[in-house]
């Protein structure tokens, strides 16, 4: 499932139930659900409210994988800097970490996003 909901990485078991929470209630804009699809770069209000909740825990994070795509793909249409269709790399020490990653950001005049890094170290495999 993580393999065509990429958005699902990014967050741990009790983020994605918080992020549901959020798109089913609309509680405030104090939620930590709110907060973090903000993290990502979607917009919660461009996620459409679901009628019912799916019963197993399985069919709830398909549906919620389902719901963060769509909330990206309406985000990145909105985003002109996408038609840069680069690839930076930037090799660095432990300590020098964000650093380089703020200074691509810096480089490229973009707001730094988490969907757009990916961070390896020598130890990293493939499916990481």
């Amino acid at each position: 499932m993580y393999e065509t909901h990429i958005n699902l990485t990014y967050f741990s078991g009790n983020q994605l139930w918080q992020i549901e929470d959020y798109i089913y209630h609309r509680s405030s804009f104090s939620h930590p659900g709110y907060h973090l699809l903000k993290f990502i770069g979607t917009d919660p209000n461009s996620i459409k409210k679901p009628n019912m909740k799916q019963p197993s825990p399985e069919d709830r994070l398909e549906n919620l994988g389902h719901l963060l795509s769509r909330g990206q793909e309406i985000f990145a249409l909105k985003q002109e800097s996408l038609k840069m269709k680069k690839c930076f790399l930037v090799e660095t020490t432990n300590e020098g970490i964000l650093r380089g990653i703020l200074s691509l950001f810096s480089l490229t005049k973009t707001e730094p996003s988490v969907y757009r890094i990916l961070y390896c170290t020598q130890r990293t495999n493939w499916v990481q």
